[in-house]
């Protein structure tokens, strides 16, 4: 439900006091009578135009949610964790009580095109789970490469797409380090299915593979 408050903008002035100023400098062009008509008029204009405007405002406003349309939800940001925590992670997946297989692939382009030092890593995951709908449509997913114990990209991927026939889904996320191809890394999935919930695990000696 949309509730409109429309402000009214009200100028007001003696007609008396204009009409004996304009005649002292001789510019009286109508009677106090008729320039309280022609304000009145003028105020009117100005109230009608201000409510037109806002109601096609507020009409803008209210037409999403009329049609369902409503802001999704701010959802939590990647979580803060430490190394020493993403690398105490469980080695296997459950979401919800479902256990979630994973797919995942590290990848330095260095196609002709791409620049001299080749092109930030790039990440893909496959997240399967049974029965369908283990992994939720809604559910935010994160991962973190972990070089050496110490260096560590974070990022919350993005949605690739959901077969929830097969009870799957796939994200990537771009722009990462610079790491050569051919070391292994660590990484850490994050899968959160809830603002207070999210189930991670742990994937030793991941190959940063290469494109060339």
């Amino acid at each position: 439900m949309c509730i409109l408050v429309v402000p009214i903008l009200w100028e007001w002035r003696s007609g008396d006091t204009t009409y004996a100023r304009q005649k002292a400098k001789g510019r009286v062009l109508l009677s106090p009578h008729a320039r309280e008509r022609a304000k009145g008029y003028t105020q009117c204009m100005v109230r009608s135009g201000l409510a037109v405007v806002l109601l096609a405002l507020v009409a803008a406003g209210c037409s999403d949610e009329h049609n369902g349309l409503k802001p999704p939800p701010s959802s939590p940001g990647l979580p803060s964790m430490t190394v020493g925590e993403l690398l105490s992670s469980p080695e296997s997946l459950l979401v919800d009580g479902s256990k979630i297989s994973i797919q995942i692939s590290l990848n330095r382009d260095f196609f002709p095109e791409s620049p001299p030092e080749g092109r930030p890593m790039t990440a893909y995951i496959v997240l399967n789970g049974f029965p369908p709908g283990s992994v939720p449509e809604s559910a935010a997913v994160y991962l973190w490469a972990i070089r050496d114990s110490v260096a560590v990209w974070g990022v919350t991927m993005d949605v690739d797409g959901i077969d929830q026939i097969h009870g799957g889904g796939t994200y990537h996320a771009w722009q990462g380090p610079l790491w050569d191809p051919g070391i292994l890394v660590d990484v850490v999935i994050g899968v959160r299915t809830s603002p207070v919930k999210v189930s991670y695990v742990l994937l030793r000696n991941v190959l940063i593979e290469q494109s060339a």
